[in-house]
């Protein structure tokens, strides 16, 4: 019975090395053996799998991406920040796989970077970029307009910030005990950090007197309407509160925000799927935040939240509207498309990432390659569902879709 064993085993390795059939029929025995294939995914190491990116950086990336992808990805600059850093924008797109239909392929618009200390979601953002830009086959269904990083000024500032304390010269330190000893402070670097810093300052305001600092969190730095919801079930002392840190952190000559809201109205009749990728929780937010009335269109919104969240595994990702989830909220990117009659009805806020009080910046870098994957994938269900509900209202019977046709329903 053992050499039988044996030469079953090495039956199936031989046979399953050369087919790829997930079932192997037996001709001696007359036995079935299901043998389970595993792919492993193989991808090209790139820096930010495991660090935050400059902006500079992060432009060189979007270069080399638009080079390698054969056309299929355009690099459209949208306006220019507050220090007059450019604000790109990346349009991944294909074939449609519509077929016979004069309609306008539709497209999903993906936002990253309002907040400059979010680098967890714009290293999601380029993920996304990067995942959509070597599989063209997922953007049959749908074009991917990214803005990868919104707030440039904040960002870059942040990250650098960031850099200096994981990098910290440890050189200084070594030599400080030898100062004592009739050493020279000119070979410590002592007296040369110190005119240096000395000479910085000046520098730094004489910046400052040409360009106003950039803002950090622009997530809230959106126009509000009042008077059109029913607000007799708010508090008094809330809605003061709420309305008066919205009123000091509101920039309405924001150039961030232009040139992010023009891009939109660009595009209304073509985006179907908004997500701004944010952080501060693990959500996927729809509107509304300043009210907790239900429209039409929630249970919609609510079944394509879940399915995007139910792909996102071994994190307590949670869905609803931002005031069910984060309370009274005014100034948000969603509600304002809505209230300005935003024409599509799939808005989002996605939150990526929470930090704990006792957050590891190091132990984060080591996740950015699986949230990645997470958020992306996420996307990727959400896409199909808005692709499904939109293609069965319109109608639309000629699907094809990876060369396999579907009747009128996308599976």
């Amino acid at each position: 019975m053992g050499r039988s064993k044996k030469k079953t085993k090495n039956n199936v390795r031989k046979r399953s090395s050369k087919e790829s059939k997930d079932v192997i029929n037996l001709k001696k025995s007359g036995d079935q053996i299901i043998v389970d294939k595993k792919q492993l995914m193989c991808r090209r190491y790139e820096k930010f799998h495991d660090n935050f990116l400059t902006y500079d950086e992060i432009n060189e990336f979007l270069v080399k991406t638009k080079k390698s992808s054969c056309g299929k990805v355009e690099l459209v600059e949208i306006g220019k920040s507050t220090q007059g850093r450019p604000i790109f924008m990346v349009i991944i797109s294909s074939d449609s796989c519509i077929t016979n239909s004069n309609e306008p392929k539709m497209g999903a618009f993906i936002q990253a970077g309002l907040n400059g200390e979010n680098t967890v979601a714009v290293s999601n953002a380029l993920y996304l970029i990067d995942y959509m830009a070597k599989n063209p086959n997922y953007v049959k269904i749908m074009d991917y307009y990214i803005v990868p990083c919104a707030n440039p000024d904040s960002y870059n500032n942040f990250v650098l910030r960031e850099n200096l304390k994981f990098n910290k010269p440890k050189s200084n330190l070594k030599k400080t005990p030898n100062c004592g000893n009739g050493t020279n402070k000119k070979e410590t670097g002592i007296s040369g950090s110190k005119s240096k810093a000395s000479s910085g300052p000046k520098s730094e305001k004489n910046d400052e007197k040409k360009i106003s600092p950039p803002p950090i969190n622009l997530n809230l730095n959106f126009p509000v309407l009042l008077g059109i919801n029913d607000m007799r079930n708010i508090e008094t002392k809330d809605f003061l509160e709420k309305i008066k840190k919205w009123k000091e952190t509101y920039l309405n000559s924001s150039p961030e925000v232009y040139s992010l809201l023009k891009t939109i109205h660009t595009y209304q009749f073509t985006i179907r799927l908004l997500i701004s990728l944010q952080e501060g929780g693990e959500t996927i937010c729809y509107p509304y935040g300043f009210c907790s009335a239900i429209d039409r269109h929630t249970s919609d919104l609510s079944d394509v939240a879940k399915k995007g969240k139910s792909v996102i595994c071994g994190r307590n990702f949670a869905s609803g509207s931002i005031y069910d989830l984060h309370g009274l909220t005014y100034g948000s990117l969603i509600d304002f498309l809505k209230m300005d009659k935003f024409p599509g009805k799939y808005v989002y806020v996605m939150q990526v990432h929470k930090r704990c009080p006792r957050y590891n910046p190091r132990a984060g870098l080591r996740q950015l390659l699986k949230y990645g994957e997470q958020i992306t994938n996420c996307i990727k269900i959400m896409s199909g569902c808005v692709y499904k509900f939109y293609t069965n209202m319109t109608g639309n019977k000629n699907i094809e879709l990876n060369n396999i046709k579907f009747n009128k329903k996308f599976r």
